[in-house]
């Protein structure tokens, strides 16, 4: 005779009993109570059965409580199945509590994380969040977000996501509690102890860079000489500079190679401080006229950016860096300067521009400029001068808005 007592056969003698049972119901609401009965009771006989037998009786199982549900108008199959469904979970979670496993979600998340590393940008105006990477004693890893860390529902979301049929069970109560959580994962991190890796961020790599190229370009004092000839305007002399210029056009630069915006890259010093004292810590760059050009620099700290390449106080002079002619020597120079001085220079005013002018000539003609004068007082009463004079230069380097064609300038 057939074993009667194997789960299957005690399935199929249940399903038997209830099925008579719906079919003589007086009404829809008792054939639905006896279908959630039975439900019940097929969860019961999985639970019970082992592990070899629990696929197919669970199929069975769903097979006959549908077969139940239609066998009488009024009762939905829906209902009866999530009533199986939820009174299977209620056991299981029953017996690995007796077998003393972890069922709850903090129950895991207590007991078997063993590492975590916190991994934290160098950039400090990034709006990316601090990661953490989660270690379990068995399983893949879990990176998740400090807001997800500390949210205990997204974290269950997050750690359900990473791993195949491992739902593990949520208190209630316990996402209502956020400040219980965060006081837990924090307790629990604590224990463990976490690993910090700094991870160099594209913003602090570009201040790097610019910090590379105060320190080793050259750094005069007049702001013309810096935007002709590349380099940074320096308001003294180093080491006693309170800040240093830079202009836009080599903030381009790095802001390209690092692949950051300029607004970036000024987060990123205003962040640090580093935002020098002319634009009073609030912005980082400031634009103004440079010999009639409307130039944007930046404005950087002094004590940050304390090393500068070379100082010049004025750009060479391509004609002071030019050999002497050919048959050029002392006495020539003397016999040039006696026929100046009596008036007879024959190059007049066909002397190449940029040349100091005859001192017995009165300058009112004009000459060929062979540089421009940022701000020269000395010359405002030559109008027909495209400053070829000799000048002192700049009087007042890197004052605001002190450059135009009123003192000098371009038209």
């Amino acid at each position: 005779m057939p074993d009667t007592d194997t789960p299957t056969a005690r399935l199929n003698a249940a399903f038997e009993t209830y099925l008579n049972d719906v079919k003589d119901a007086d009404n829809a609401g008792t054939a639905m109570k006896l279908c959630l009965d039975a439900a019940e009771d097929f969860a019961e006989l999985e639970v019970e059965a082992s592990d070899d037998n629990t696929g197919s009786i669970h199929a069975m199982a769903k097979a006959y409580l549908n077969q139940l549900s239609d066998s009488k108008n009024g009762v939905a199959r829906k209902n009866v199945r999530k009533h199986w469904l939820d009174k299977i979970d209620e056991l299981e979670k029953k017996q690995k509590l007796a077998d003393g496993e972890d069922v709850w979600f903090s129950q895991i998340i207590s007991n078997h994380l063993v590492a975590v590393t916190k991994k934290v940008n160098t950039d400090r105006s990034s709006t990316e969040e601090t990661e953490y990477v989660l270690e379990f004693d068995a399983g893949p890893n879990l990176t998740v977000t400090q807001s997800v860390l500390f949210d205990r529902r997204k974290l269950w979301k997050a750690y359900t996501s990473s791993r195949e049929g491992e739902y593990p069970d949520r208190r209630d109560d316990d996402d209502d509690d956020r400040d219980a959580w965060d006081n837990l994962m924090g307790s629990i991190i604590e224990q463990i102890g976490e690993d910090v890796e700094r991870e160099h961020g594209p913003r602090t790599a570009a201040l790097q860079s610019l910090e590379d190229y105060v320190s080793n370009t050259t750094a005069y004092g007049n702001r013309q000489d810096t935007v002709e000839n590349g380099g940074v305007y320096v308001d003294t002399e180093p080491p006693g500079h309170d800040e240093v210029v830079v202009p836009r056009e080599a903030i381009a630069s790095i802001t390209n190679t690092h692949e950051i915006t300029d607004r970036a890259l000024q987060s990123e010093i205003a962040a640090r401080g580093l935002s020098g004292p002319s634009t009073a810590g609030k912005t980082v760059s400031q634009s103004t006229t440079v010999h009639g050009n409307w130039q944007t620099f930046w404005y950087l700290d002094g004590d940050h950016f304390d090393e500068v390449g070379d100082y010049k106080e004025e750009a060479d002079d391509p004609i002071d860096r030019m050999p002497d002619a050919p048959g050029d020597d002392d006495n020539d120079d003397d016999s040039a300067g006696d026929a100046n001085a009596s008036g007879g220079n024959d190059d007049d005013d066909s002397s190449d521009g940029g040349s100091v002018a005859d001192t017995t000539t009165s300058n009112t003609g004009d000459t060929d400029g062979g540089s421009e004068v940022v701000n020269d007082t000395t010359s405002q009463s030559n109008t027909g001068s495209d400053g070829g004079s000799d000048d002192d230069g700049d009087s007042e380097p890197g004052k605001i808005g002190s450059y135009g064609p009123d003192t000098g300038g371009d038209a």
